[in-house]
């Protein structure tokens, strides 16, 4: 359902300095200028119309993406390869490969050195990370610095999870239960 929301916004575009309503919904206001990148405001849309806004920021706001992707490392939930459909993806484009510029939704598993998403405030020239469009791209794994998989088991709930099906001889549905 992620990606199927992400989908239905391509093609939506900013009014102008950061005038956009995935803005708006998450400031509750309308709002415009150079402090209000959306990059991260679009996936945080993206969740909460999927219905999924636990898994975006523990349910809660951000719209930094170094916070949301430092957020989920401290929960022990970073990938850094074999990237899938629905991952959330982190992407650097200049010489400190260290900090999340961009953010972006995974909407095909990756294929050799690419990966293909749906992007916010991204262009199909120019600004990659501040291009007021909704866009499908085609990534280059150079350019990601990390990300996240929605959902997935953090080292604590593997364990748990292996305790209830391996030792206990729970079924799967028990065990998550």
């Amino acid at each position: 359902s992620l990606i199927s929301v992400a989908l239905s916004q391509v093609g939506t575009k900013d009014n102008g300095n950061n005038k956009v309503k995935y803005n708006t919904e998450y400031y509750g206001r309308e709002v415009s200028g150079s402090s209000y990148a959306w990059c991260c405001a679009f996936v945080w849309w993206c969740f909460k119309h999927a219905g999924l806004s636990q898994y975006f920021y523990g349910g809660s706001k951000t719209a930094h993406c170094e916070t949301l992707r430092n957020f989920h490392k401290n929960k022990g939930e970073t990938i850094t390869s074999n990237y899938k459909a629905g991952d959330i993806l982190f992407f650097n484009w200049s010489s400190n490969k260290g900090k999340a510029q961009h953010v972006g939704i995974a909407i095909e598993d990756q294929s050799g050195n690419s990966i293909k998403t749906v992007e916010g405030n991204t262009s199909g020239s120019g600004s990659q990370s501040y291009g007021g469009h909704v866009m499908r791209k085609t990534r280059n794994m150079s350019c990601i610095v990390g990300g996240f998989r929605p959902g997935k088991a953090t080292p604590n709930e593997r364990q748990c999870y292996d305790y209830f099906t391996k030792t206990m001889k729970l079924n799967c549905a028990a065990a998550c239960g």
